[in-house]
């Protein structure tokens, strides 16, 4: 799984991070190669630090519009799959007749 850096400004770079538990220092590093890799491939990019995307959202009404208007749909737990919940075998051996 890769965990990108979160927020430069939000945490201190000594933190580990409780999902890779791996060092902030570390993964803000990973983070700017891997930007830098993009970039140097021709790609134009747009970095937005999490702290910087609260602002644009408080002060710009159309950026907090189109977020509120965003039909995000929740990740699915394959569990509902199966009859909403977990499954039970309701009969463990049957002994058919044979014709």
């Amino acid at each position: 799984m890769d965990v990108f850096f979160m927020d430069a400004i939000c945490f201190d770079r000594d933190d580990i991070n409780p999902v890779s538990k791996v060092p902030m220092w570390a993964l803000l590093k990973k983070t700017k190669e891997r930007a830098s890799k993009f970039r140097s491939l021709g790609f134009n990019l747009k970095e937005i630090w999490e702290h910087e995307c609260h602002r644009m959202k408080e002060r710009d009404a159309s950026i907090r519009d189109f977020c509120s208007k965003l039909d995000i749909v929740e990740r699915l737990n394959p569990r509902d799959a199966f009859y909403g919940g977990r499954t039970n075998a309701t009969k463990l051996f049957y002994e058919g007749e044979a014709k």
